[in-house]
């Protein structure tokens, strides 16, 4: 103020609460409190999603096994977060994958078994017509009329029989590929 009328002003800052004590004590703790807080946060981070962690990278190992053909590979289902609903529904997948598999194996096995039962069953006729037939090419065979009489009965009777498990074959086949006679 000058001769009574104000002419200017200075604003200061509060002064923080204590002294200049307590200010310069605030500075030098504030280094050591933000390292104390980055390795609280870093242990606070490790001990809380280190389980996860370890639990996602056996899921990824189970998953890297089950797609390198392992049917046997599963994830621990521990813990009640999505982790373990992934690994849940994980391994009910690579069950069903197994079952799968142990039936495409089965199938697979009688499929080979019928094939031989098939190829047998279509051997035994064939066989006893080429006998037949190279019994009555013989020329110096001398059969009679009743023989060779009963030999034709034989071969037409092999026929028929060689007609009939081709055409179960067939309705085998068309029942299989869903298509009607």
């Amino acid at each position: 103020q000058v001769a009574g009328e104000l002419r200017g002003m200075a604003v200061l800052p509060p002064l923080p609460p204590g002294g200049p004590v307590t200010r310069d004590l605030g500075r030098i703790l504030s280094v050591p409190g933000t390292l104390l807080l980055i390795v609280a946060t870093t242990l606070t981070a490790v001990i809380i999603f280190g389980p996860a962690r370890r639990r996602l990278a056996a899921l990824e190992a189970a998953t890297v096994r089950l797609g390198a053909g392992d049917l046997s590979a599963r994830a621990p289902e521990s813990g009640g977060d999505e982790v373990a609903r992934v690994a849940t529904a994980f391994n009910r997948m690579a069950h069903e994958l197994a079952v799968r598999d142990e039936a495409l194996r089965t199938m697979d096995r009688l499929r080979r078994q019928m094939l031989a039962d098939v190829s047998h069953e279509l051997k035994t006729p064939l066989t006893a017509m080429l006998g037949y037939l190279e019994t009555l090419h013989m020329a110096d065979v001398a059969l009679d009329d009743a023989t060779r009489d009963r030999y034709f009965e034989t071969l037409e009777r092999e026929t028929r029989r060689l007609d009939r498990i081709v055409r179960d074959l067939l309705d085998l086949a068309r029942l299989e590929n869903g298509i009607g006679r």
